[in-house]
């Protein structure tokens, strides 16, 4: 009778049930996908995707959540630390949304046809020696005809995964 009263409690709340073959238990699924990229060439492939289908949202897991904003905070950098004091993840994703906004409507003033692009090469930068987890990357977009179009935005580094930080631009 526990049993399914569980089974039942779950099933109100609206959490999945996969059944096993051993004595009928079932067990709630989990969802083990984590957050960030394990490179900066799965963070650079999320972003051409997102830029060529006009979506924000597919970005969505490379945005740093306040979780790890918090654990940024409890980064020694004094330098990190002043980037980030007051700032919450819903203020980096806005500023992003922002930096998106504006980096989309810069490529339709120069005739820029994010769907005709294609990611050629993802290259990190060299970092402040002040503050080792934020990375600038430069990814560069070409055509068809091979006509090129860099996108720079930087990177932070969380527990081994990589994050859109901020300042996402078209480079002239």
């Amino acid at each position: 009778m526990k049993k399914l009263s569980l089974m039942l409690w779950l099933f109100l709340l609206g959490i999945p049930m996969v059944p096993t073959l051993m004595a009928r238990t079932y067990y709630p699924v989990v969802n083990t996908k984590a957050n960030g990229a394990t490179s900066i060439a799965e963070l650079a492939n999320g972003i051409v995707q997102a830029i060529q289908s006009h979506d924000f949202d597919q970005l969505s897991a490379y945005l740093i959540t306040d979780a790890e904003l918090a654990a940024l905070k409890r980064q020694p950098s004094a330098d990190l630390q002043a980037v980030i004091t007051n700032t919450t993840a819903a203020d980096l994703k806005n500023h992003l949304k922002s930096d998106y906004d504006a980096l989309l409507q810069e490529g339709v003033n120069r005739t820029v046809n994010w769907s005709a692009l294609t990611l050629a090469e993802s290259k990190a930068g060299k970092g402040s020696p002040k503050t080792k987890l934020l990375q600038p990357v430069l990814i560069t977009l070409t055509n068809k005809e091979n006509q090129a179009v860099q996108v720079a935005f930087e990177t932070i580094k969380i527990n081994g995964r990589y994050f859109l930080f901020r300042q996402m631009k078209l480079q002239a």
